[in-house]
């Protein structure tokens, strides 16, 4: 199978950034002052876990093309194939192991958020992203997310994105502050 259109990245490479930005923020100023954060990021990735939260695979990038040979056939409806939801259905249609294996699928953000908060929570916004969340009730798309054969209730929940999404443990601050 050619691979000439895959666009992905490896979450080691983000896990290892992300360890890093925060020691240098440790370093650099008092964190006990800080009262809360913000995540913001590009949409239209997946990253997908297991039951650990661990990555399962690299993550899917916006610009990859492997989800564009069918999203409308097997969603029934038009749906854009750079979005999580296609690519999810890319992964249970050409690789039904992984896709057995997976608990989670995020946005990058989010698995960040996860690491940061030990919650499975995206906004809105960003839920816009993946082609499963219905605008109107502001929920899962239920029709659309069962396409995928997964449960939807233990993926991540949905906040608006001005709305508190989870706080750092005391503990996480402890091991980074000392």
């Amino acid at each position: 199978m050619c691979n000439c259109s895959w666009r992905e990245r490896d979450l080691t490479d983000w896990n290892i950034t992300f360890e890093s930005e925060l020691d240098d923020l440790v370093g650099q100023m008092d964190l006990s002052a800080v009262k809360s954060t913000g995540l913001s990021g590009q949409m239209y990735w997946a990253t997908v876990l297991d039951a650990a939260d661990q990555g399962l695979r690299p993550c899917i990038l916006w610009n990859d093309t492997c989800a564009n040979a069918k999203p409308a056939q097997l969603y029934g409806s038009i749906v854009f194939p750079r979005l999580t939801g296609p690519k999810l259905l890319w992964i249970k249609h050409n690789k039904p192991n992984l896709f057995d294996r997976i608990f989670r699928a995020f946005l990058p953000k989010d698995y960040l958020r996860l690491r940061l908060t030990e919650e499975p929570v995206s906004e809105m916004s960003g839920g816009a992203g993946t082609g499963w969340l219905d605008t109107g009730p502001k929920d899962c798309h239920d029709k659309i997310f069962a396409v995928t054969g997964q449960d939807m209730s233990y993926m991540l929940h949905w906040v608006e994105g001005c709305e508190q999404s989870g706080a750092v443990p005391s503990s996480f601050m402890e091991q980074k502050i000392g």
